[in-house]
């Protein structure tokens, strides 16, 4: 009795030692995880905006230079889009047996280069981004969107 006692504790010790497989991410996924403060004075080049995003993307998907992904962010009050490239060292540093990565990122936006009032709002404004990721092959996470910023005079 004794044998099968142990016997069965190893065929479930070695059952949950597996790990399975998992599958790559057809499309990335981002999630807003912070901004650091949500008023900034027009064109203060002093000041800068720092939003933090989560992210998940199949390794395959991350390139590098041209075909890094980024993450594109679009202002509220013009439509204007941005691109914020991944650095090259997440491509060069994959693990090998990852079918996906995870982290975080931090895009820094300068209030003198991002938050500019608009000639019609003189007494102040506000803005929102919507974001989101864009893998080496274009396909495009799902879209957030980050709290109103608001610009000062």
């Amino acid at each position: 009795m004794k044998k099968y006692t142990i016997l069965f504790i190893m065929v479930v010790i070695s059952f949950a030692a597996c790990k399975k497989a998992e599958k790559a991410k057809e499309k990335p996924e981002l999630a807003f995880a912070g901004l650091s403060h949500d008023k900034v004075m027009n064109g203060d080049l002093k000041d800068t905006v720092l939003i933090s995003l989560r992210y998940t993307i199949a390794a395959s998907q991350v390139g590098q230079d041209s075909t890094a992904p980024y993450i594109a962010f679009k202002d509220s009050r013009d439509q204007t889009v941005n691109r914020q490239y991944f650095p090259n060292d997440i491509a060069q540093n994959l693990p090998d047996a990852d079918m996906n990565i995870s982290g975080a990122i931090t895009i820094r936006l300068n209030a003198g280069n991002y938050f500019v009032l608009r000639p019609d709002r003189p007494e102040g404004d506000t803005l929102r981004y919507e974001m989101y990721l864009v893998g080496k092959d274009g396909v495009e996470s799902n879209k957030i969107t980050t709290p109103d910023i608001y610009i000062e005079p």
